[in-house]
């Protein structure tokens, strides 16, 4: 019985964590009509999102001081057009249209603004550390 239970669990793990890496690393529209991804977690996770981020202007990374990544960051993006998102993981990439913006990020109740040129070609990257 309980070799039973504990497969049943492990499978449910492994669906869980397959369900989790497809969802982040799908591309979505937020309310404001701008494409995003975000997620991160995980080797195989990055790699799709490298994969993907020619698709896109502007990568955010998401850590702490201590260099572990940081998830669940509320990302507010305004300039050019606007985007409110949640990070799912540390790496959050958007295709926007050029220019300036202030970006704010807020992660466990402690926020971060800086501001943001966004290029016409090309990537910036921008990493944050609480």
């Amino acid at each position: 019985m309980k070799r039973t239970l504990w497969v049943a669990w492990m499978a449910a793990a492994v669906v869980i964590c397959l369900v989790g890496a497809a969802l982040a690393q799908e591309e979505r529209v937020s309310a404001q009509g701008v494409p995003y991804v975000s997620g991160g977690v995980g080797l195989d996770e990055r790699t799709t999102m490298t994969d993907m981020a020619a698709r896109y202007n502007l990568r955010l990374e998401f850590a702490l001081t201590n260099r572990d990544y940081l998830g669940a960051v509320q990302v507010t993006l305004k300039g050019p057009a606007t985007l409110e998102a949640v990070s799912d993981g540390p790496w959050f990439m958007a295709k926007l249209p050029p220019g300036e913006y202030r970006l704010t990020a807020v992660a466990d109740g402690a926020a971060k603004s800086e501001k943001v040129s966004v290029p016409a070609t090309g990537m910036k990257t921008l990493v944050l550390h609480w």
